[in-house]
């Protein structure tokens, strides 16, 4: 089932208009470790999509590097928002 959300500053707005009060408004970070096999291997498309075909050669290079030593990890930013809703 695909996520109905959003991916951008666009959610606090979202709140607002929503009618929730209290807002809390926050970036977050989510790091993706190795035993997280699906999502590192999603964002790893994702690095790779944005990178020039130079940039993905060396990419490679030193995420296998990293892969092979243990220290591979992608921490990605996401936004959170926590509010009450009026009864």
């Amino acid at each position: 089932m695909p996520l109905a959300g959003c991916g951008d500053r666009t959610l606090y707005r979202r709140l607002r208009t929503a009618g929730l009060t209290g807002l809390t408004c926050f970036p977050q970070f989510a790091v993706l470790s190795p035993e997280e096999t699906a999502r590192l291997t999603i964002a790893k498309q994702r690095i790779l999509a944005s990178l020039t075909a130079a940039e993905v050669h060396e990419w490679q290079d030193a995420a296998a590097r990293a892969e092979a030593d243990g220290t591979l990890f992608i921490a990605a930013a996401y936004h959170c928002a926590v509010g009450i809703k009026p009864a």
